[in-house]
């Protein structure tokens, strides 16, 4: 009773995470799934979509479901493109709680586990509602890869070919979903021939999972680019061929390792990477070893990395850190102690999944608190996504986009900007400054300056649609003649 109470409170905290979540970890949550859909409802032009689409090296499986949601409420009142992602969202948060469960549940029995702070650390793991309840390639295919994991649950050799007929599906979707889950799909196979010793012949049946789960991402893929894409190819030839992916940065070997340390906190970061590095050394044949460090391994040789691509296992670091810590040698009033520690300062960070607005300075979706002190913005070009309440989405509440005391001009000729106004600029207009005369000096208008957009990630930059205008003053001109 006591656990199936812990199991409700768990979903609850992650529904709501995900439902108020209005923020994003990266852009291509909005730009490669709901303004996919978006297109196919009628609201966005294909001019106006990113340039994978053009490219068609994303799947449509996840725009699809983004589709049918938007089409589900659209006969209702309630229709705005917040709700959309809101509902897909918790509709991943469930499905991520379910597995978490489940997993948690395997490692522990697997490792014999009977201490009860495991289960405090595993499932109050601060970093998860962050990054787990997103609509996005990377958490939703890891969703399905572990749920076809767990699926496949006991590991032994008498298995159904049933199963793997079912797992080949969900593993399928997950790597048209992100195609990254491959690592993870090659390391089980390679793991299960070896050390389990499988019959090769139990991956039939998953090939026949696998050529359905294909049929499906095409079928879709026609629904979005009205032709027969499959989209790995294309994703290949844009990334490696063309080396498109380089263009986005290309990082050092040891890039993961300092982000997970940096980004999970220091003292909780020097935590889960020792029980990491002690717990592979404890069980070197364990499939979770293998998981976790050839899926970093593969990643760390490709040129360009992303804290992102590391998402798929972070449902491990919590379980696989604990046992590895305990396996240190040392006290076990200190190990305690400093248990109790980490995992104090773990609760402290958990709440940010709610307090946190954006990881990115631009985000398309909240317009809403930088109006709040504003007066007047103007824009040089027509904004999809903010300037437009009542032309998009004409069900949606104009407070929604903006601050209700805030007046939104969109100007069709540069010679209208008067100083009244703050400015938004499309990024076709970078590098550029606008000289607007106004009494007795004039006003210049620039661009993110250089020491600031230097710090923007290229692929960021690429993406934001409009830009806020920083301003100078210049000197009155009658003071500078004398």
């Amino acid at each position: 009773m006591k656990s199936n109470s812990s199991n409700f409170w768990l979903y609850l905290f992650y529904s709501l995470a995900a439902f108020i979540a209005f923020w994003y970890w990266h852009v291509d949550e909005h730009y490669q799934i709901f303004e996919y859909a978006s297109y196919k409802l009628g609201y966005t032009v294909s001019s106006e979509l990113a340039w994978e689409f053009h490219s068609r090296i994303r799947s449509a499986i996840l725009p699809l479901v983004a589709f049918i949601v938007s089409k589900s409420l659209l006969i209702t009142p309630f229709f705005n493109p917040f709700l959309v992602e809101s509902i897909c969202r918790v509709l991943g948060a469930l499905l991520f709680v379910f597995i978490l469960l489940k997993l948690s549940k395997i490692i522990k029995h697997e490792f014999q586990i009977e201490d009860t702070n495991y289960d405090k650390w595993v499932m109050l793991f601060w970093i998860l509602p962050i990054v787990m309840v997103r609509f996005s390639s990377e958490s939703i295919s890891s969703s399905l890869y572990w749920l076809g994991f767990i699926y496949l649950y006991p590991i032994t050799k008498n298995r159904y070919w049933k199963r793997y007929l079912i797992v080949g599906i969900m593993w399928g979707l997950a790597f048209y979903i992100r195609i990254h889950i491959a690592i993870l799909i090659g390391i089980f196979i390679l793991w299960d021939l070896i050390i389990k010793k499988q019959k090769l012949s139990y991956y039939f049946p998953f090939g026949i999972g696998f050529l359905i789960s294909t049929c499906i991402e095409i079928t879709s893929n026609y629904w979005l680019y009205g032709d027969l894409i499959w989209s790995p190819y294309g994703y290949f030839y844009s990334n490696v061929i063309d080396g498109a992916a380089n263009s986005f940065g290309i990082q050092p070997v040891y890039f993961y390792f300092s982000e997970l340390i940096k980004n999970l906190i220091y003292p909780i970061g020097f935590f889960v990477i020792t029980g990491l590095v002690v717990f592979s050394f404890s069980y070197k044949k364990s499939i979770f070893s293998w998981f976790v460090w050839i899926f970093i391994a593969v990643h760390s040789i490709v040129s360009h990395k992303e804290y992102r691509f590391l998402f798929p296992i972070f449902i491990l670091l919590a379980p696989i850190s604990y046992i590895g810590y305990h396996k240190i040698d040392i006290s076990a009033k200190l190990k305690n102690n400093l248990f109790v520690a980490i995992l104090c300062f773990n609760l402290f960070l958990l709440p940010s999944c709610f307090l946190i607005h954006s990881f990115k300075p631009y985000n398309f979706l909240r317009l809403y608190p930088y109006t709040a002190k504003e007066k007047k913005i103007a824009s040089l070009k027509h904004n999809l996504y903010s300037l437009d309440p009542g032309g998009r989405f004409d069900k949606v509440k104009t407070n929604f986009w903006k601050h209700p005391k805030c007046e939104i001009v969109v100007l069709n000729d540069i010679s209208n900007i008067d100083s009244s106004f703050n400015y938004v600029i499309s990024i076709d207009d970078y590098g550029k400054s606008f000289r607007i005369n106004h009494r007795n000096y004039e006003k210049v208008f620039e661009t993110i300056p250089l020491h600031i957009k230097k710090k923007i990630p290229h692929s960021i930059l690429l993406t934001i649609d409009q830009i806020y205008l920083y301003a100078q003053n210049l000197p009155d001109k009658s003071t500078a003649k004398k």
